[in-house]
Order: structure tokens, then C-alpha cells, then sequence
């Protein structure tokens, strides 16, 4: 097996429609492939916080920015079952015939919609604290959940203060959104302390917790 942490260096990837999409992988380039989608406000980096994990596992990650995310182009009228067409012409770009997919919070939507249009590719798909169905979430989400998609669907313009008030709670670097993981962690479970008394867990809630709010400032800056 060959002991290749990266395809290339950060590569894109030219579309047939001329637009490009960024890619990042990591483990070997022969192990068990899985294609990674990422969740909201973050990009196909998600993948780096598991190197070690995949290469240990003989998982090949690849992780792809959405359109309009990272080194991807945006596409106008792009819609979510989309996103399957050009998973799988990277596959095919990469000589990979069957696949599974993987999708965090916001991108578990992306991974079933693979599920649903392209099940003849996939091996298996894996959801990771999926973000629910919007209906769900204004019916049964707490208050301040249903506020938030209320305002994002109707008035997107008010999110700006939402956000800044995020940024308030949780501070804008890691030294203050780790003084807020202490003061958080008493209204967790056992379970979840756990997780994130792990170190590379406790940096990837620190990244997860900075992307959100860099991104919405810079939704179509290249990174």
C-alpha cells in the first residue's frame, strides 16, 4: 500500500464546464477511497484534522469545496442535487469507480443527496452530527434556532449582528474560544467533556467554532 499522505499539493480540479473545484486528500492514495463533504462555513481543510486517522486506517479522504467555498468557483443557480454530478466527475477524474461519501453537519444533506442520485457509485455513506431537515428544525428546534432560520430565510441581511454577537460570546482567536470551551463544558454531557478533552478533538472544535464566522465575511475570498 502506498504511504502517499496527498494526491498533489492542494490541487483543483478543472469541470467540464471550465469551472474548477478544490480538492485536499489525505491518507494513502490506494486506501478505501471516501469522499468528504464538509460542514457550513468550513471547506475541504476538514480533512486535514484527520490525516493521521485516515493514513492509520487506509482511508483515501478527499474533501471538495462546494461551489463558491475555498478554491472552488461559484455556480449560479446551483442546487443541491448538483453536488453529485460533480462528485462524480472528480471520481472519474481520479480514476476511482466506486465510492463512499461522508457528510458533517450541513454536509450530511450533500452526502444523502449523493445517496439518493448516484447509489450505483457508493459503498456505503456516513453522517456525522448531520444538520437535520430545515422543516424539522422550525418545528421542533429550540427558540433561538427557529429565529435564526427564520431570519435566514426571510430577512439574511439581520444574520450580520447574529454573527457579531457570536463573535462577542466566543471571541475571535483561540485563546478566547478556549476560555469558552472551559466555561461551556459544565452544561455538557460526560460523554461530550470526553470528546473534547481530546487534543486534535479540542482543535478541531476550536477551528469549527472560528470558520462559521471567517467565512461569512469572506464567503467568496479564495483560501
Amino acid at each position: 500500500m502506498s504511504t502517499s499522505n496527498t494526491l498533489a499539493t492542494d490541487p483543483t480540479i478543472q469541470l467540464h464546464d471550465g469551472l474548477t473545484l478544490g480538492i485536499a486528500s489525505v491518507g494513502p492514495s490506494d486506501g478505501f477511497p471516501i469522499f468528504h463533504c464538509h460542514g457550513s462555513g468550513s471547506s475541504r481543510l476538514e480533512v486535514n484534522l484527520v490525516a493521521a486517522a485516515a493514513s492509520d486506517q487506509g482511508v483515501r479522504l478527499i474533501g471538495l469545496d462546494r461551489p463558491g467555498i475555498g478554491r472552488s468557483d461559484p455556480k449560479t443557480g446551483y442546487r443541491l442535487l448538483d453536488w453529485p454530478d460533480d462528485v462524480v466527475e472528480v471520481a472519474d477524474q481520479l480514476g476511482i469507480e466506486r465510492f463512499a461519501v461522508q457528510g458533517i453537519s450541513a454536509g450530511g444533506a450533500y452526502a444523502l443527496a449523493c445517496v439518493y442520485k448516484i447509489p450505483d457509485r457508493l459503498t456505503a455513506c456516513g453522517l456525522i452530527s448531520a444538520l437535520p431537515p430545515s422543516s424539522f428544525i422550525r418545528s421542533a428546534g429550540p427558540w433561538w434556532m427557529r429565529a435564526v432560520w427564520w431570519l435566514g430565510a426571510r430577512l439574511p441581511w439581520l444574520l450580520r449582528p447574529y454573527v457579531r454577537l457570536v463573535q462577542r460570546i466566543t471571541g475571535s482567536d483561540e485563546a478566547a474560544i478556549e476560555k469558552w470551551l472551559i466555561r461551556y463544558g459544565p452544561r455538557l454531557g460526560t460523554a461530550d467533556n470526553a470528546v473534547i478533552a481530546n487534543p486534535e478533538s479540542r482543535v478541531a472544535t476550536r477551528a469549527a467554532t472560528l470558520l462559521p464566522t471567517a467565512t461569512f465575511w469572506y464567503k467568496h475570498r479564495r483560501y
